[in-house]
């Protein structure tokens, strides 16, 4: 700007993926698991995560076992959520609940 003339602006995106919930409202890997897995499956082996009787490795392998829809499918998915997502956000002034209740612990048990 130093000649009075704008900069030019380059249209960026940038895409950030986060598959254990430390920087987003929900853990992708807990909606995908309740989504395409056995909700009954995902709230045991949570149980055990959370109560330090079974490992991490252990839980996700559990809670994805039960999967069955194709991987192009899951992998679409996100996608097709955050337009839903955006509208859902922006009509509630509350936060909204997230599928994962043990983000936290997921979190916890990495570090």
């Amino acid at each position: 700007m130093r000649d009075g003339k704008e900069p030019k602006v380059e249209n960026r995106r940038s895409v950030v993926l986060d598959f254990d919930g430390t920087v987003t409202e929900s853990d992708l890997l807990d909606r995908a698991a309740l989504e395409f897995g056995d909700p009954a499956v995902y709230d045991e082996v949570e149980h055990g995560l959370d109560g330090g009787r079974l490992p991490l490795r252990e839980v996700i392998t559990r809670e994805f076992e039960p999967v069955t829809a194709p991987l192009e499918e899951v992998i679409a998915w996100p996608s097709t959520r955050r337009a839903s997502d955006a509208a859902s956000a922006s009509s509630s002034a509350q936060p909204r609940p997230t599928a994962g209740t043990s983000t936290s612990s997921r979190a916890a048990s990495r570090s």
